[in-house]
């Protein structure tokens, strides 16, 4: 998971300057999914490692936000596919041998 984050966040630092909002919207969704990934990580590390009675709960709170940081890391990077998307105009995207034009005007 982390390496298709680091290699979604690459191709989004490529493309930054040809479509500046969706591309900066994937690396703010890509970096938080990094974060998350990585926060889960250490912060159950360090929660097994003190031995803690109460860390069993502190495991539950680690999780559900990582999950949390996930959902919005993902949500981010669904909007970036919306972002900048103009309104197509009528029979743009008609198949081929259709006309171009209304029928009626």
């Amino acid at each position: 998971m982390l390496l298709v984050c680091l290699g979604g966040f690459a191709v989004a630092a490529i493309f930054l300057n040809r479509h500046f909002n969706a591309a900066a919207l994937v690396m703010v969704g890509t970096a938080l999914l990094i974060l998350a990934a990585l926060g889960v990580m250490i912060g159950q590390f360090m929660l097994l490692q003190g031995g803690n009675p109460s860390s069993r709960q502190l495991m539950q709170v680690v999780a559900v936000l990582g999950s949390l940081m996930r959902a919005l890391g993902t949500a981010v990077i669904i909007a970036a596919v919306f972002v900048g998307r103009s309104q197509p105009t009528p029979f743009q995207n008609s198949p081929p041998g259709y006309p171009r034009q209304p029928l009626v005007k």
